[in-house]
């Protein structure tokens, strides 16, 4: 195993993972402090470490040795410092496809929405894997060959909650408490149940979060639309739709004791708050863009005229979750557990 930052060392492992050797120190990273995220491969002849000087604008190396142990000669294979969606790329792995061809995945640090992946084509020249083509990296480029033909398929964003199982592109923000959240007890619906009392979002069990997509451009923001019944929520529940990371934002129906309002909620404080009136079912929406790192909410009862609640949310990278802002479904207690929400879909444009 090759580890380190700034200084790399190769550590011997036995089949259990356990060191069973020393961490022998095999290079020095000299073009600038923060070389890390190394991968091992055994290519032919030599042994190599690639790796990154990280950062926003990431330097891609290569390291070389026909001993594991080194010594390592480096070379940059990548250095990318054109404005726009390769600026910086970085920090990856070495791919061979089925046909022989190599490639390498990797990621650039586009703004709110984090660590965009991007696939670049890996010509071996010299013994080195040099990534893009005449030292810049492809913005467009055709598909590896990987032996087979597959139809283009869009990634999936939108859920009507119609099966068994949630859709591939949600992730729990914490491990889910399985009792506390159903496909099936209400068909067609997501229920989420109040898991525990909490003090805020940060807290809450069983918030159901998913990225949003930017096109490549980032001119296009991404808009996500839900439905949400609110007849079962308990005093003190706030269930709603949000954009999640360190500093947060959400628009949400709250429970306070026989009324239910809309509140818009950023970084902890409430914006704004009405009535919800006698709804029991409510349309919330937001709309995010990377490209101004803004992110508005809105509200409607029939899914035709949207009004805005409360202000804009300005989103941040923070690498203290190390993850993009993502959208969120969420139910959370204040005061007592028993109540639920169902989410009849969530949509994104």
């Amino acid at each position: 195993m090759a580890h380190g930052y700034g200084t790399i060392r190769i550590t011997e492992l036995n089949h259990e993972f356990t060191a069973i050797g020393p961490d022998s120190l095999v290079f020095t990273g000299d073009i600038r402090g923060g070389l890390e995220g190394m991968h091992v491969y055994k290519i032919n002849d030599f042994y190599y470490l690639y790796g990154t000087y990280g950062g926003v604008d990431g330097i891609q190396v290569t390291l070389r040795s026909k001993n594991i142990y080194g010594p390592y000669e480096q070379k940059v294979v990548l250095e990318e410092r054109t404005p726009g969606v390769n600026f910086g790329v970085h920090q990856g792995a070495l791919i061979e496809t089925q046909s022989g061809e190599w490639w390498t995945m990797l990621f650039v640090d586009s703004g709110p929405f984090g660590r965009m992946p991007n696939l670049q084509p890996v010509s071996w020249v010299d013994g080195w894997p040099m990534v893009g083509l005449d030292g810049k990296a492809v913005v467009t480029y055709r598909k590896p060959n990987v032996g087979k033909e597959y139809p283009v398929k869009d990634f999936p964003r939108s859920d009507e909650f119609e099966g068994n199982t949630l859709g591939m592109q949600w992730g729990w923000n914490h491990n889910p408490n399985p009792t506390k959240w159903s496909l099936t007890e209400h068909s067609g619906y997501l229920r989420l149940k109040t898991a525990k009392v909490v003090a805020d979002l940060l807290e809450a069990r069983n918030t159901l979060t998913q990225r949003p997509f930017a096109h490549y451009n980032q001119a296009i923001p991404s808009v996500a639309t839900t439905q949400i019944d609110v007849t079962k929520m308990k005093n003190g529940d706030i269930a709603g739709l949000g954009i999640f990371q360190e500093a947060y934002a959400f628009i949400a129906v709250k429970q306070v004791a026989d009324e239910k309002q809309l509140v818009m909620v950023n970084k902890g404080d409430t914006i704004a708050s009405i009535s919800l009136k006698k709804a029991n079912s409510i349309y919330l929406r937001t709309t995010a863009s990377n490209k101004s790192r803004l992110a508005t909410f809105e509200y409607s009862y029939d899914n035709q005229k949207f009004d805005k609640l409360g202000n804009e949310l300005r989103m941040s990278f923070s690498l203290k979750m190390f993850t993009g802002n993502k959208f969120c479904l969420f139910n959370y207690a204040t005061k007592e557990i028993g109540g639920y929400v169902d989410f009849d879909w969530f949509r994104v444009e």
